[in-house]
């Protein structure tokens, strides 16, 4: 299980990550975009988020920056290592995820686009460099924040949920004031207006429960 936090607002960060805590405690890391969806810096750490990562990154300054903090207990990894700590990268892009790709659909995967990679994060960002249509293969749970080609994006599926507010504070678990993010579409998310534009519509209808 992991937990995706974003804000403008270091506080906003660490009073989420209070109630995104009980979603990982094993590794987490720290991510600062500018607002032209430019990655400044990415700390990664394994154990428990502290507030003291902020120091790491103090001199960023003189721009508004945007957070992004994935928590997480690996699912689908037997090490933890840096390597496996989100954010995915793979050709200059970024992927933070939550949720698990199921293990058949993870072998076809990796044969269809020739990525020997038993991280079911990085799959999902290698699908994705092929386009969003992509996501329509995965049989698992997901909700992402994509960053490609200088561009930011959030999406789900029906499976797992994630949230956000007018200030474009976003969490995986719900918070006061915020709306549930309608799943299987894509948003492009734009940091210098503050808000969610619709990008694209796909159509994921795995559900583990229904045979």
């Amino acid at each position: 299980m992991c937990g995706i936090i974003g804000s403008f607002s270091k506080n906003k960060i660490i009073e989420l990550s209070k109630i995104n805590s009980t979603r990982g405690n094993k590794t987490f890391s720290l991510s600062v975009l500018n607002v032209d969806c430019e990655i400044l810096r990415c700390v990664k750490v394994i154990g428990n988020f502290s507030e003291s990562v902020f120091n790491e990154i103090d001199n960023l300054h003189n721009q508004e920056l945007y957070y992004i903090l994935h928590i997480q207990s690996p699912t689908k990894v037997t090490k933890i290592t840096t390597q496996t700590i989100h954010p995915a990268i793979y050709d200059d892009n970024y992927l933070w995820h939550n949720g698990m790709i199921i293990e058949r659909n993870m072998n076809i995967i990796k044969e269809k686009y020739s990525y020997d990679s038993n991280w079911d994060t990085g799959l999902i960002l290698k699908m994705v460099t092929e386009g969003i249509d992509t996501l329509e293969e995965i049989e698992g749970s997901f909700g992402c924040l994509l960053l490609k080609d200088n561009n930011f994006y959030i999406f789900r599926n029906n499976i797992v949920p994630m949230y956000y507010d007018d200030d474009l504070n976003i969490s995986s678990t719900e918070f006061e004031n915020s709306t549930k993010l309608n799943s299987n579409i894509v948003y492009d998310i734009d940091l210098k207006n503050k808000k969610l534009n619709y990008f694209k519509q796909f159509k994921n209808e795995h559900n583990p429960y229904k045979f």
